[in-house]
């Protein structure tokens, strides 16, 4: 058995102990005979008892997902990360959810979560991280994970909630303070990170090229249907064009800044030159989700990434270069697309739509009219339910034990008000905890000197989508969704990862 590596990072040293791969390997063959086991047992049975046939589909994807993992750690987080986002190109996960009973979300979590532990029970080396954040960030899930069961214990000891309706109204909260401090031992290989940005690089780029074909060209339609290829929440139109609700928006924005991050900060041509062509290709599909937020995200995460990159370079003067043809290329998008005309009577041009969607957010505000002013309303009730609870909040109150009267569908969470959704449930305190990790990792990130390599693009995007998540959450629930705060969790340790890792592992010199 070798003995171990030392790894010297920009932090401090930081010693990696050996592998021993016959007991992984052993272990990972093991799991992956169970799970084949296991689902033939149950597709065995769904043949003679019709009734266990509901349970044919999950056992034949928990099989799949011990597959996925036995090749590439990477590959499990990416597939979890695009299936619990319903992002997955033909296959619509959320088909297969059966009310009350299953959601195929929460099986891939699940799964995730049981197989992080199960690598950090069987692999003896861990990811190089910088010491100090992992201290951190160990310390911060115990107390948030504690204030959880706190407003859980509140929540069904005086608010009358059963355990398992309180439990699922607030799991996104607690699978976000299980992951950030599980998903480092995920991302031990850099070809695990490499896996993962390819995967949710690629499936963001389908979801937008479907997306901005749905939308700006329905006459591709009569050829191929795009919307086979996105498995949306629901649709509706605005000015003629159709807007298209999915979780997947989300990662097209993240892909956006990330690719706009890689064309400014790489060295490497090649690299500026696809980077750039991606960064187009999202932005359209960003702009063609007609969310006025959206936009605000999309800037907010470019203008961190912009300073970010001239304030940690060696050579700011060579970055500031290259943030001209990144301007110049954003700004030839719009004469560009005042030449598609997405609508039936071809009057208007997919460029004046995205201005009017924008232009229409400034009136709402100052009228306090349309969404902004529904949202004003809802926020304004949510705070007089609260009321001076504000500070630990309600706790989980599902609509089915405590339906509120006077708040959209009886909930006390809201799809349109954002962080209101922390204050009502685990109140002001567990939202600030919540925020710590994300405003943790932008430090942590913005601070470290750029070592000239092909994946200080990509930390510098994801500090600056998460620093616009932040601003966003005043209306987006990004931070407080199951699928939004998956998608958090693994960008965060993903960056972190990254920037504790040397240069020489993280691809230097291109």
């Amino acid at each position: 058995m070798s003995a171990g590596v030392p790894v010297v990072t920009d932090r401090k040293l930081v010693v990696l102990p050996p592998v021993p791969p016959r007991v992984v390997d052993r272990a990972v063959t093991i799991a992956v005979g169970l799970g084949t086991l296991l689902a033939s047992v149950v597709a065995g049975i769904a043949i003679l008892d019709p009734r266990w046939g509901i349970l044919v589909v999950p056992t034949i994807g928990l099989a799949v997902l011990v597959g996925v993992a036995a090749v590439s750690r990477g590959a499990l987080v990416g597939f979890t990360v695009l299936g619990v986002l319903n992002g997955i190109p033909g296959l619509d996960l959320e088909a297969f959810a059966v009310s009350g009973a299953f959601r195929p979300s929460d099986l891939l979590i699940a799964f995730l979560i049981g197989a992080l532990v199960f690598w950090h029970l069987t692999t003896t080396s861990d990811v190089a991280v910088d010491r100090r954040w992992q201290a951190a960030i160990r310390a911060w899930s115990f107390v948030f994970v504690g204030w959880w069961l706190l407003t859980f214990v509140r929540s069904t000891l005086f608010s009358d909630i059963p355990p398992l309706q309180a439990a699922l109204f607030g799991r996104d909260f607690l699978y976000f303070g299980l992951l950030v401090v599980l998903l480092p031992v995920a991302f031990r290989r850099r070809s695990d990170l490499v896996v993962l940005v390819a995967m949710l690089g690629v499936g963001a780029t389908i979801f937008a090229l479907a997306q901005t074909a749905t939308s700006l060209f329905p006459q591709v339609s009569a050829v191929f249907d795009p919307t086979l290829l996105i498995n949306e929440t629901f649709t509706n139109e605005f000015e003629g064009v159709t807007r298209v609700y999915s979780f997947m928006g989300d990662v097209v924005l993240l892909g956006a800044v990330v690719a706009g991050g890689v064309a400014i900060v790489a060295h490497s041509r090649y690299w500026r030159r696809w980077s750039s062509v991606l960064f187009v290709i999202l932005t359209i599909g960003a702009l063609t989700q007609l969310s006025r937020a959206a936009y605000v995200v999309l800037v907010a995460g470019l203008l961190l990434v912009v300073a970010g990159a001239l304030f940690r370079a060696n050579e700011p003067i060579a970055v500031a270069r290259r943030v001209l043809p990144a301007l110049i290329l954003v700004v030839l998008l719009f004469p560009v697309l005042s030449l598609v005309h997405p609508t039936k009577t071809e009057s208007v041009s997919a460029a004046q739509v995205f201005a009017t969607r924008a232009e229409s957010g400034i009136e709402e505000i100052q009228a306090r009219s349309g969404t902004f002013g529904y949202r004003y309303d809802v926020q304004s009730r949510m705070l007089d339910v609260v009321g001076n609870r504000w500070p630990i909040g309600l706790g989980f109150w599902h609509p089915d034990s405590r339906y509120v009267v006077g708040l959209p569908v009886g909930s006390i969470r809201n799809t349109d008000v954002g962080v209101l959704n922390g204050i009502t449930t685990i109140g002001a305190i567990g939202t600030i905890l919540l925020y710590l990790p994300l405003l943790g990792a932008i430090v942590f990130v913005v601070r470290s000197r750029l070592k000239g390599s092909t994946s200080d693009g990509t930390i510098l995007g994801a500090s600056g989508w998460l620093f616009a998540v932040v601003v966003g959450s005043i209306t987006l629930v990004t931070l407080f969704t199951v699928q939004g705060l998956l998608l958090t969790s693994v960008i965060i340790v993903a960056a972190v990862s990254l920037v504790s890792r040397p240069a020489e592992e993280a691809g230097a010199g291109t």
